[in-house]
This record gives structure tokens, sequence and C-alpha cells, in this order.
């Protein structure tokens, strides 16, 4: 060991860098894995909201872009002066939106959810073998933003969101009808998940109707009274854009 401490700090620091040089370059590819995604509504067609209505849909489908897969979000240690080597490190997440990590897994096109379908396969996804932690989605309009492969005579062709159907809070069927044309991307969705290769997941979206048409009070919201709940009538337009835009109106699972 050499006398001199300046020089035997800083052999110290030259070989902490050049282990974690040889850690980072001795890392293997990551392996890219084909995993099937499908999409499905949370509830069947008849279901009660929190707002106490229970609704039947008669149409409902939710226009999707691409869907993306986060790995947990990075964790960067402080900088340590010399004199901390051997002292704990201190761990600061980075700054970002949803705290979201980098882009690990994605499903790029156009596509429909028809909320009173059976789940159907979207595609296959795209992910890297390893952690995830959150998730996001695109709310597109169909043919603006892409062909979501509706056909041309339904109610939701060119548009992101159409539902349909009646509500009531036991006084009487209320009969509503939103037609939505909003692009959005819906971030910080839950996907705590770890793939690897060679198991055979599947990756499930549920479009949850009940949380969007959830803030609505279906009773109160005629303002035209023409007996029918739509958009344009002055007090709906809120509520249902939240839940439009809720993160609790989609959900991803992986089983």
């Amino acid at each position: 060991m050499t006398s001199d401490p300046i020089r035997f700090l800083a052999a110290l620091l030259a070989a902490a860098a050049l282990l974690s040089l040889n850690s980072c370059l001795g890392g293997e590819e990551p392996v890219l894995i084909s995993i099937p995604i499908e999409a499905a509504s949370a509830q069947p067609a008849a279901f009660q909201t929190a707002a106490g209505y229970d609704v039947e849909l008669d149409e409902g489908v939710v226009v999707l872009g691409a869907l993306l897969f986060n790995e947990p979000a990075e964790v960067a240690s402080a900088p340590r002066r010399p004199w901390q080597l051997f002292a704990p490190a201190v761990a600061h997440a980075h700054p970002g939106h949803d705290m979201a990590g980098d882009v690990q897994g994605e499903w790029a096109g156009t596509t429909f959810v028809d909320l009173l379908a059976p789940p159907a396969i979207v595609g296959d996804g795209s992910f890297y073998e390893g952690s995830y932690e959150t998730a996001s989605l695109d709310l597109l309009q169909d043919g603006v933003d892409g062909d979501a492969g509706l056909e041309a005579a339904h109610p939701a062709a060119g548009h992101t969101l159409y539902l349909s159907g009646t509500a009531d809070d036991g006084n009487g069927s209320i009969p509503f009808e939103f037609v939505v044309d909003h692009t959005k991307t819906i971030l910080g969705l839950p996907f705590e998940a770890t793939v690897a290769q060679g198991d055979a997941p599947t990756v499930t979206l549920l479009v949850d109707p009940a949380e969007i048409l959830g803030h609505l009070a279906f009773a109160d919201l005629d303002d035209d009274g023409d007996g029918q709940i739509t958009q344009d009538d002055e007090n709906a337009s809120n509520p249902l854009m939240f839940g439009v835009e809720s993160t609790l109106a989609y959900a991803f699972e992986i089983n």
C-alpha cells in the first residue's frame, strides 16, 4: 500500500470506476419477447355506476392507438465526495411525469375496443425481458389518426368514443348517446410485471365504461329538454370527459 494518501485515494477511485465500467460492458443484450395483447370491457353490458345509475349499453366503442410499457423509474445515486466513499449512498429518483422509466415494451397501431364483445386480440406487443411498472395508451380519432378497422356504417366510425344506452336511478329509464372526438395520451397506468423468456403470458387491456360514465348524474343533465342525454347538454360534457380521461377507466393485466 502506498504511503501517499492522495495517490491511494486516486487509485481507489480508478478501481471503482473500472469495476463499474466492466459491469456495464459485461451485461448481455436484452432479450426481445413477443406477447399477445387483448382488449375487453371491464364490465358486462349492464352495470351500476358510482352515482347509483343502472346502465345498460346498446353500443360501446373506444378507439385506441399506441400502447407503451415502461420499466421502473431510474434511480440515480447522488454524487459522492471522496470522504463519503464508505458512507451509505442517498438515492434520488429522476424527475418526470408519473415517474415513468424508459419504454421497454410497445404495441403500435390503431384499433378499437368493442365494450359489448368478448375479449379480442389486438396484436402482438414487443417486450424486452425485465421488470415493468407503468404503461400508457393513446386515445385516437378513427380515420383522422389512423384506420381502426370499424365498418363505415358503424356509429363509432370517424370518432374516438361512442356510447349509447339507458341509465336508470329508479325513476325511469333515461336514454343517452355520446359521440366523442378526442385525442389524448393516458399516462401512469399501473403495470407491475416481470417478463421473462420462456414464459407465455397474455397482456389484457380492460376499458371500464362504469368509470367513463360514473361521474354523470343523468337525471339532471337534459338541458335542452329533448329527452336524451348527449355531450351537447351543457352539464354533461365535463363529467363525461373527466371519465374518458380518468386513469381509473383503463387497466392492464398480465397472466
